[in-house]
């Protein structure tokens, strides 16, 4: 969605995350790797739901190299730079098709997997109980379908229609002027970007309002300051898709600790333990103040990006 509403080509986008995210990784490995090692280990065993589990997910499936290959056509689409939605339907297809031909399931319930999501009453397997099946095992299959992306395309809908509303109507120049006024370097930009992301994370819930929101905001500034739209698309997940799991109420944290049974904060939190969440942002903002893989433009090259900006803004 980000390189959607930036304007910015799918494959372009994900390209840009590696300047983020793969240095991000590099420095959870490290601490992930001192903090194993420093550790007493008293025992080698899997906590006792992890077993359950495990032994749940092999009553309900067979499993096999075989179902990687809905994966394997979205991995192969992707590096072949094909079309996001046909790659995705025909990955869901194959899944659909070994659901059938390999699990057992029914047409119809894959048909209605695909529609309404899917559901644990549809497994049909030798010595699986549903109804016998932890909680755990509900939460982690009982999702997906169609119908569950509604509300993310209402928020869509509605999102853009209100951002449309109040950048043609000068409410969100004149709420930004201040700011726009007094930000004008690559760190100063990226900073107020990177905030702004983070408050509207917080405050909705969700990465969707900044991904919205953010490009309408800010767009001009990272045009200004000589940065590529690349980098404000990469900022929007650098925050909206890498922070969301330590927002307790918004839908990352809560899947995440739901499905693993354990609190974001507190103790025995996870939130100490993602590294990522708390590097990648620190690593965009090194970025800007550096110059390096914000996707710095020419004077020429800037004036262009601006008159095309203009155009745009003129059209709606």
């Amino acid at each position: 969605m980000a390189p959607a509403c930036v304007g910015i080509n799918l494959y372009d986008h994900i390209k840009a995350m590696m300047w983020t995210t793969l240095p991000a990784t590099a420095v959870a490995f490290v601490v992930f790797f001192l903090a194993g090692n420093s550790l007493t280990i008293t025992a080698t065993e899997l906590p006792p739901e992890a077993l359950e589990l495990t032994d749940t997910l092999e009553q309900m499936f067979r499993w096999s190299p075989l179902l990687l290959v809905p994966f394997l056509f979205i991995l192969g689409g992707a590096i072949m730079k094909k079309p996001p939605v046909p790659t995705m339907l025909l990955g869901s297809l194959a899944a659909i098709i070994i659901g059938m031909a390999y699990q057992g399931f029914s047409v119809q319930n894959g048909v209605l997997a695909a529609l309404n999501g899917f559901d644990i009453s549809m497994v049909t397997a030798d010595g699986f109980d549903p109804a016998a099946a932890p909680a755990s095992i509900a939460t982690l299959m009982n999702r997906g379908g169609m119908k569950s992306m509604v509300g993310v395309v209402i928020i869509i809908y509605c999102g853009y229609a209100y951002a449309a509303i109040i950048s043609k109507a000068g409410f969100l120049e004149t709420a930004i002027r201040p700011l726009a006024e007094r930000v004008k370097s690559r760190g100063a930009v990226m900073a107020a970007t990177l905030f702004t992301e983070l408050l509207l994370l917080v405050f909705s819930g969700n990465s969707y309002t900044g991904a919205i929101m953010v490009p309408e905001m800010f767009k001009r500034s990272f045009l200004e300051s000589g940065m590529g739209l690349k980098a404000l698309s990469r900022t929007i997940e650098d925050i909206g898709t890498i922070v969301a799991p330590l927002v307790p109420w918004g839908s990352s944290g809560a899947f995440y600790a739901g499905a693993l049974g354990v609190s974001i904060f507190g103790s025995g939190g996870y939130a100490p333990w993602c590294v990522t969440c708390y590097v990648t942002p620190v690593i965009a903002l090194l970025l800007a103040v550096t110059g390096v893989g914000v996707y710095r433009m020419n004077a020429e090259e800037k004036d262009s990006a601006l008159k095309k900006y203009e155009l745009e803004q003129a059209a709606l």
